[in-house]
């Protein structure tokens, strides 16, 4: 019987180029260190994190839901609840009722880091 599992020679470099060649440069401010390249990195890949666990809602109208707060989600799975950033909102009031769709994002997906109270 034959494993698919990758050789443990394997190095994660040699997977990702494997799975997805592509590479992607950042080059939007010059770096003198290597302790800057790291730096940036460490920031570019945090804010592309930011866009990994994002929420779609729609609730009863809450004219305090708006783009730039914070919200509690809870009752979504133990690894989806917790804090999110919105990050837009949409007041709706019609025949129908008041109603609030927003999208939100987790600002740490992997550790539910909180946010800063006073932003």
């Amino acid at each position: 019987m034959k494993s698919s599992a990758a050789p443990a020679s394997t190095t994660a470099a040699t997977v990702v180029r494997q799975c997805d060649p592509r590479e992607e440069r950042v080059v939007t401010r010059p770096v003198r260190t290597r302790g800057e390249a790291k730096d940036l990195a460490i920031a570019i890949l945090r804010g592309q994190a930011q866009e990994l666990v994002k929420v779609q809602a729609t609730v009863v109208g809450l004219p305090q839901l708006r783009a730039g707060s914070r919200v509690k989600l809870t009752g979504i799975g133990e690894r989806l609840s917790g804090d999110y950033f919105v990050c837009d909102s949409t007041h709706t009031l019609n025949a129908g009722g008041y109603i609030t769709k927003f999208t939100a994002r987790r600002e740490d997906p992997d550790s539910g880091e909180r946010f800063p109270e006073n932003p």
